[in-house]
């Protein structure tokens, strides 16, 4: 995935037209674990003019399961989660964007086990272990097979974060843009984890044009900067890809999207830790006068990974 990456925005270099865009969709990686460190999500290449702002608010709900075992380590997700997000940026001289993110997520038992695992069936998705456990359950647990536990996080516990940033144009062609981002997650209440360390991350994002579609790239480096319950299960460092394929179709813009990122978990020997995790969306956008929207749906590509099993996403978003 990462070669193939590489290669489109080479491609995207070479050749490049204008048109009206509205992706990628803004939705990456929803792992509950995942999201204690960084929400890896992908950006847009439209900077918000100077003198001018942007507000967005999104609504995500997803369904988590994720129970495996070995002679070491025992991981109980097993939950439904909704997130809410608030996203504002200001455009100043010379192209220079700045903002900030807050988002909050509660998790809960749910009620969409049964579903998914009928539309896991009807569509011959494989269906991992999901059968053997209680429907609309809840656990959120990581241990030792001595039960010494690393996160235990109790029902409807609410998680806020505030993320920092500011992007820059690479390059002043308006019909070549590469944008560069500096992102800060501060140090926030996370769960029951009181004192979660800031979490920096570098991000590139670019757009390859053609007439009726567009090709939305974006990269990023996260520096996870563990607290020492996790240290020893985590990577220091996470790289996100994620591809956007954009449709133009009347007044609708349709949206396929693939994202992925290294892991950040290690040696725990549980695939669903230590694995990559792999995204695939599709969805649809639109634009009424100055408000624009975003509806997209979420599924794991890999059933052994850390990756969410289900999440919808709804966006609306005042551009300047």
């Amino acid at each position: 995935m990462y070669l193939v990456s590489l290669l489109l925005s080479v491609f995207t270099i070479i050749h490049h037209e204008e048109l009206d865009v509205r992706g990628p969709l803004l939705i990456g990686v929803r792992n509950p674990l995942y999201l204690i460190f960084y929400d890896l999500q992908p950006d847009s290449t439209r900077l918000v003019p100077q003198g001018k702002y942007s507000i967005s608010l999104a609504f995500d709900y997803s369904n988590t399961y994720e129970v495996k075992s070995n002679d070491f380590w025992v991981q109980a997700f097993d939950m439904e989660s909704a997130m809410t997000e608030f996203d504002f940026r200001l455009g100043l001289r010379k192209g220079i964007e700045i903002g900030f993110r807050l988002s909050m997520q509660t998790n809960w038992k749910g009620f969409m086990d049964p579903f998914i695992q009928e539309f896991h069936q009807i569509f011959h998705l494989p269906n991992g272990s999901r059968a053997q456990g209680l429907d609309n359950d809840f656990a959120f647990q990581l241990s030792d097979v001595d039960g010494h536990l690393v996160l235990n996080i109790s029902e409807r516990s609410i998680s806020s974060s505030e993320v920092l940033f500011f992007r820059i144009p690479i390059t002043n062609n308006k019909n070549f843009p590469i944008i560069l981002k500096f992102s800060l997650k501060n140090s926030t209440v996370t769960y029951d984890i009181k004192h979660q360390n800031p979490v920096t991350a570098v991000e590139l994002s670019n757009t390859y044009y053609s007439k009726k579609w567009s090709l939305h790239s974006h990269y990023g480096l996260v520096n996870l900067n563990p607290n020492d319950e996790f240290k020893a299960l985590t990577n220091s460092q996470s790289l996100f890809i994620a591809e956007c394929l954009e449709v133009k179709y009347k007044r609708f813009h349709i949206f396929a999207q693939i994202s992925g990122a290294t892991p950040f978990f290690k040696d725990t020997g549980l695939n669903t830790l230590d694995k990559n995790p792999l995204n695939g969306s599709i969805g649809v956008g639109g634009q009424r006068k100055k408000t624009e929207w975003q509806i997209c749906f979420t599924e794991d590509l890999r059933v052994d990974g850390p990756s969410v099993d289900f999440s919808l996403n709804f966006r609306l978003k005042k551009l300047p």
